[in-house]
């Protein structure tokens, strides 16, 4: 359920300003606009923040058993930092000193002060770098002595020379040290590197403490940007934001209490108004499929939680449908419920419901890990609806079955997208316009069971002549009412406009293609099923008696696996496609919302 929200207008006294908004933080009910003032002191809790940001960052991928609490959680953070610091400076020095030793591996071990001193004493030394195809006629020449021609550029030492090198030549000025002090270099700088990060290893035990301390640095933050950035006239300061409509009254009594002037209103329809969704009861486990797909609808659009929670446990039992997998799914979020902390438990609680009616669809179509010899073992085959099974049954096609149950599905969901619509739009005229696309969708409903399916009755019901009635009287009360805004003869005019009816029409298509989609679960789910069979004979083939054992046993799990991964991205790409697109699009969602998040303190 999305919460009526009242606009706020509140004025406090200037010279109370911050006592007053530490009160309207702690009351914690009103989401504020456009407070973000700017100060110094504003800018160095920001630089604070960052810095402690930086030190998570470098302990996130350290994993500890226990967390302790430093006496000074600022002083500590910036220790972490000193050592990032200082651990970034030695591996720039070590990448220095990595160059050099690759400089002078070509050249032997020798001393760059042994040149200045030979230079002192007369005695010129060069050292040139030649490619080979120029080097080659200098070979031997007095005073050229080749150091390497082991690579495509040759190395000389040229000592009191008669001749000039050739033009390609290059000349090379070593490093400060030669190659072994390097490499002892090299030697101490990683290992002081090493005592570094095992000093860093040892502060990740302050994790949750620095966690913690950046909370409130956000709330210090947020409560600086407030301060800074109220309205002030004359003696007054004045804020104005959203409140829940159930939570007024609180901010009524401590608006009273605290002398501070308050107005509130319904908003109009021009104004953002942040959202909040009230989820209760087992609909919250659809909270973190939203949080998952960053999707948050408009305050005046519909909260479908229910129904997309309930539709897309149905897409995921019938995508997976495995009851095999659901066991192992089942298991992990069971597993994971005992080691989670209480905010964690929410997105497992909603593992255990999908795992839950994998397991129940698999059981009832015969599935075990894509096997049909497990299926038939007892009590598992006790428990398969012939009718739907995965492998074929003695007279029975299972496949017009599932087939139909998408189908049936489909129609379902969309005919409750129009059926919310249409009293959503009450009492405009308008709202008729969706019992027209709800008679079209049902026309088109007994149409694809009659070309997909070739379905042409039901308990002696005949379906083919319902489609022309229902699609054009749906069609007939879209076009005479998708128009109206008030003059009856005016809307139904501007739905027989050429363009507008072209539009309707397409449409109408795009409906019939709706229902075409849900048809994804039945194609989806065999193909999983497929998968699995198919690498249960590979590993058949192979067998299991000997050493062949192990690459069937690896051949099964690398299988299974694989399609495990497969069916889990299916869910996203199908199951989640169907309530976003097809059942979203017949509500004309946008998921244009924002959410409320009122001017409080950070829960803990």
């Amino acid at each position: 359920m999305i919460v009526a929200m009242k606009k706020v207008y509140l004025i406090l006294l200037d010279s109370e300003r911050e006592e007053s908004l530490k009160k309207l933080k702690g009351l914690g009910v009103v989401h504020l606009e456009d407070c973000a003032g700017t100060s110094e002191t504003l800018e160095a809790l920001k630089e604070k923040r960052d810095q402690v940001n930086r030190a998570l960052i470098a302990l996130s991928d350290i994993s500890v058993k226990q967390h302790k609490t430093p006496g000074d959680a600022e002083k500590k953070a910036f220790e972490i930092i000193g050592l990032l610091e200082e651990k970034k400076r030695l591996q720039e020095k070590l990448a220095q000193l990595l160059k050099d030793e690759e400089l002078l591996k070509g050249w032997g071990d020798f001393k760059p002060s042994d040149l200045s001193f030979l230079q002192k004493e007369g005695i010129e030394i060069r050292l040139v770098q030649i490619p080979k195809k120029a080097a080659e006629p200098y070979r031997g020449k007095k005073g050229f002595y080749c150091i390497d021609d082991t690579s495509p550029v040759y190395r000389f030492a040229l000592v009191d020379n008669e001749e000039d090198p050739p033009a390609e030549a290059v000349d090379f000025n070593p490093p400060e040290h030669g190659l072994s002090t390097v490499r002892e270099n090299i030697g101490a700088l990683e290992e002081k590197i090493r005592k570094t990060d095992e000093v860093l290893e040892n502060e990740a035990v302050y994790q949750k403490a620095l966690g913690a301390y950046r909370d409130e640095l956000d709330d210090e933050i947020r409560f600086e940007e407030v301060r800074t950035g109220v309205g002030i006239e004359d003696e007054l300061a004045y804020l104005h934001g959203f409140v829940p409509e159930p939570r007024a009254e609180e901010l009524k009594k401590s608006a009273a209490d605290n002398g501070w002037g308050l107005m509130l209103r319904d908003p109009t329809k021009d104004e953002y108004v942040p959202t909040l969704v009230e989820r209760k009861g087992p609909v919250k486990m659809a909270k973190p499929i939203f949080d998952l797909m960053g999707t948050f609808p408009g305050y005046r659009e519909f909260d479908i939680s229910l129904v997309f929670l309930t539709a897309f446990t149905i897409f995921v039992a019938m995508i997976v449908g495995d009851a095999g997998y659901g066991l192992i799914f089942l298991g992990l979020a069971f597993w994971g419920l005992s080691k989670a902390s209480e905010s964690a438990k929410l997105p497992l609680k909603l593992v255990v419901l999908l795992s839950s009616a994998i397991v129940i669809w698999g059981a009832i179509t015969g599935t075990w890990f894509g096997s049909e010899t497990i299926a038939s073992w007892k009590p598992f085959n006790s428990l398969i609806i012939p009718q739907i099974a995965s492998f074929a049954q003695e007279g029975v096609d299972s496949v017009l079955a599932v087939q139909l149950i998408c189908f049936i599905i489909g129609v379902a969901q969309l005919s409750i997208a129009r059926i919310e619509m249409f009293f959503r739009t009450l009492p405009s005229l308008k709202a008729f316009e969706h019992l027209g696309w709800l008679s079209l969708l049902w026309g088109l409903f007994f149409l694809a069971m009659n070309i997909v399916l070739g379905i042409t009755s039901w308990q002696g019901i005949e379906f083919t002549p319902l489609v022309i009635p229902l699609a054009v009287a749906g069609f007939a009360l879209i076009v005479l009412f998708s128009n109206q805004q008030g003059n009856f003869l005016r809307g139904m005019l501007k739905g027989l406009n050429p363009i507008n009816l072209l539009l309707n029409f397409l449409d109408g298509v795009s409906s019939f293609s709706n229902i075409i989609s849900y048809i994804r679960l039945f194609a989806v789910g065999l193909s999983s099923v497929a998968v699995a069979a198919s690498f249960n004979a590979m590993a058949m083939s192979i067998g299991f008696d000997g050493p062949q054992a192990i690459a069937s046993v690896l051949m099964l799990i690398i299988g299974h696996g694989l399609n495990i991964v497969l069916a889990l991205m299916s869910i996203i790409v199908h199951g989640i496609r169907l309530n976003m697109l097809e059942y979203s699009g017949q509500l004309g969602l946008e998921w244009s919302g924002y959410p409320y998040e009122p001017f409080a303190k950070r829960a803990a």
